[in-house]
Formats: structure tokens, sequence, C-alpha cells
């Protein structure tokens, strides 16, 4: 995880509260950032700024973001792409297969990944994208015993946060 990556995940913070307190000047701005990508996975980072943008009364920019959201082919996105999907009234159940194998190919990386928190928490997202709430817990939950990896523990407590 870079410097900048880290700098841009405090600044999408800050613009979340700057949204949520109803103080919009300039805060959505960052969405072309290329350094929001981490681990190859920028889908959760598109919906947290389209959220941003739809509070802040800036539907096309909202509905911009979510397509970008939507378009990650990274399996580690699957549940911020079925996010996306569902707000933008694209979703398609159909695509269950495709999360199970996303879903085995992360299980297999937390053996052999030096990242395994990051792993743990796609694992999570996963679970919450096939609708297993519980699963998805207990995966957030391993990933903020491990030692935290590319944000891991950040993303997880985000992601806990959202499913609530």
């Amino acid at each position: 995880m870079s410097a900048e990556q880290v700098l841009f995940e405090i600044k999408l913070m800050q613009a979340e509260a700057e949204a949520a307190s109803g103080r919009c000047t300039n805060i959505v701005e960052s969405a072309n950032q290329p350094d929001l990508v981490v681990n190859g996975a920028a889908a959760q980072a598109y919906v947290r700024m389209a959220a941003i943008a739809k509070t802040c009364q800036h539907p096309q920019q909202a509905e911009q973001l979510l397509q970008k959201a939507a378009a990650s082919k990274n399996s580690a996105d699957s549940a911020w792409v079925a996010k996306a999907e569902k707000l933008l009234g694209t979703y398609d159940a159909s695509q269950q297969q495709q999360k199970l194998k996303a879903l085995a190919d992360a299980e297999r990386s937390t053996d052999t990944s030096a990242y395994t928190g990051w792993w743990w928490y796609s694992i999570g997202t996963i679970q919450a994208a096939l609708h297993r709430p519980d699963q998805a817990k207990e995966a957030f939950h391993k990933a903020l015993l491990l030692p935290d990896s590319l944000m891991s523990h950040h993303f997880s407590r985000v992601a806990m946060a959202d499913s609530e």
C-alpha cells in the first residue's frame, strides 16, 4: 500500500464526513485519482464516492462512479460490484456462479499469500454479495485478527459498517 493510497482513503473519509454534515464544496473531485486502486480493487472507492456525489446532489456523477464500480472484474470487488449494480438497477442474480468461483479463489489465496488479512476481507465482501451476512461478518473479524495488509483492517470496518 502506497502513501498515496492511504492519503486518498483519508481524503475519502473526510469527504464522507463533510457530505454527511452538508458541506459539499469540491469534495468529489478526487474521483479521477489513479491511486485509489488497492490490490487491483477499486469498486469500493467508486461506490463510496458515488454515495458522496448523490448526497451532494450530483446524480450524474454518482451514476458515472457506480458504472465504473460495476465494470470491475476483480474478484475482491464482487460485493461492491453487486452493490453498484443494485443501485444502478442492473443487478443480475444469475451471476451467483461467478461469485462462488471468486470465493473459492480468495479462500485458496489465504493459504499462499502474504496478504492474508486482505484476502479475508475479500472473502467477507464476497460472502456479503452472496447474501451470507454471518459468514461475511466472520471473515471480516478474521481479517481484523490478522496483521493488517493493504488496509484490510480499515476496509473490513468500512464493510461491516456498510452492512449495518
